[in-house]
């Protein structure tokens, strides 16, 4: 299938050539998820192409474990060793010649953030670029969409130059013991702001971005990533907010775009650095001082359809206390309102012999005005009727509500009034323990399966389209 697919498209190019009001010199391709895939096979194969840029898939390697993730390729039937000579990604981004940039979102399901970068390396040239939207799966913010549009008008219509992938340096060896991640941008046009993120999670699906605090010192900027257990790898990532000037703008454009870079350590790294262990568990989630900056968000504007998701209850500092209650605050509107209090459990980790449950607190707003929510565990119902027996495994915390929760419960009436407002997001009671980590043991493949199933993908593309 994929084959022929590749085969359509160079065929329309041919078929492009011959109109009239086409510059054949000037062909680009784009795709998105299954598109972004085939972008990479037309563009490896195909020196008709002058830029590319595929999004959310073609990153290679979706049939290779993930760093310290035994079990967690992606399966395929058939030869595998020929697939990978034939169809796999990575075969095409090493043959690809023209200009390239990768348009993705930090924890994407379907081209992996480590993937890409593994596979991008393997582009033959210094014209590539990476663009991540960052906390997103299969989406993108403003920002990050636009760079793609740039890209183009850089690369088919000489309209400007973009910037060069910054100069980064992971310094692990420090006398505190801290890795500091430095971010030497390229100057060539106004920089607006710079963005480091860090993270340990090894599945880049899972994996919570904590924002570094970047301070700028001259031209560089510079971020502490501080590490919270030194078994376990340390991810660094960096988005730089170059402005756009009036001319370079569309109607409906952001003033800003991005291009990313990032960064890894590993264990070993980390030992030979002798980096230390100086973070700890937080009971603090989210006090909102920035908002919803460790979410993503969708729908803001449309008081019946938003929804708020952080995977930061991933990250080891934040996990719930043996016993303990989820609380916050939130101001509502209007009276009468149901809210959908979601979490997610194990997604992706069915190398680890776990599956995907989404269990769902709803909870009665009956006036307007300021409510302070405690929730335990067993609040937390599946739709089979199981209850949530604890914090441990959760991948993601979402606000929404109550009537668009899964599967949607029509009795229960559109939110009313305003977007709420959150306030104080936090652990109380219970006890303070480091959980088990949710990965296999090597050469251990729990789930008998070996990676991410043709239905799983499927929900996953289901899952994204709904949202």
């Amino acid at each position: 299938m994929q084959g022929r697919l590749t085969i359509g498209c160079r065929r329309g190019i041919t078929f492009l050539e011959q109109q009239a009001e086409v510059d054949a010199e000037r062909i680009g391709i784009l795709g998105h998820s299954m598109g972004g895939r085939l972008t990479c096979l037309v563009a490896g194969t195909d020196k008709r192409v002058k830029a590319a840029s595929p999004s959310v898939g073609g990153s290679g390697f979706l049939q290779t474990d993930l760093w310290g993730l035994p079990g967690s390729a992606r399966r395929v039937s058939g030869d595998l060793k020929l697939f990978q000579k034939t169809l796999a990604g990575q075969a095409y981004l090493s043959r690809i010649e023209c200009p390239i940039l990768f348009l993705s979102a930090t924890n994407d399901f379907n081209a992996p953030l480590d993937f890409v970068e593994r596979g991008m390396a393997l582009v033959p040239h210094d014209q590539k670029r990476t663009v991540y939207a960052v906390h997103l799966n299969h989406r993108f913010t403003p920002e990050a969409d636009v760079s793609r549009q740039l890209w183009f008008d850089a690369h088919l219509n000489s309209r400007l130059e973009l910037p060069q992938t910054p100069e980064t340096e992971l310094l692990l060896q420090q006398e505190d013991g801290i890795p500091i991640y430095r971010v030497k941008p390229d100057a060539s046009r106004p920089i607006e702001r710079v963005d480091i993120y860090y993270g340990y999670e090894r599945d880049p699906r899972n994996r919570f971005w904590a924002d570094a605090n970047a301070q700028q010192i001259d031209n560089v900027w510079v971020a502490k990533c501080p590490v919270f257990d030194n078994l376990e790898p340390l991810f660094v990532l960096a988005n730089v907010s170059y402005r756009l000037t009036s001319g370079e703008r569309h109607e409906g454009d952001p003033k800003t775009f991005i291009l990313s870079v990032t960064d890894a350590a590993y264990p070993n790294d980390l030992k030979k650095a002798n980096v230390k262990v100086t973070e700890t568990q937080n009971r603090m989630i989210d006090d909102f001082h920035r908002g919803f900056h460790d979410w993503y968000t969708l729908q803001l504007n449309n008081q019946h359809h938003w929804y708020y998701a952080t995977r930061k209850l991933t990250d080891p500092r934040w996990s719930g206390p043996d016993g303990g209650r989820l609380i916050f605050e939130l101001t509502t509107t209007k009276p009468e309102n149901m809210l959908g209090v979601q979490i997610d459990t194990n997604a992706w980790r069915g190398y680890s012999g776990f599956k995907r449950v989404t269990y769902t607190a709803i909870v009665p707003l009956e006036r307007a005005g300021k409510h302070s929510v405690q929730l335990r565990a067993s609040d937390f119902v599946a739709e089979d009727g199981a209850t949530l027996s604890d914090w441990y495994g959760i991948t993601e915390l979402a606000f929404r509500p109550a009537d668009k929760t899964l599967p949607i419960d029509n009795t229960l009436g559109q939110w009313q009034g305003e977007v709420p407002k959150f306030a104080s997001l936090r652990w109380e009671g219970g006890k303070l323990l480091i959980s088990p980590k949710p990965y296999p043991e090597a050469g251990v493949n729990a789930s008998g399966e070996n990676g991410l199933t043709n239905p799983e993908f499927q929900k996953a593309i289901e899952r994204s389209l709904k949202q």
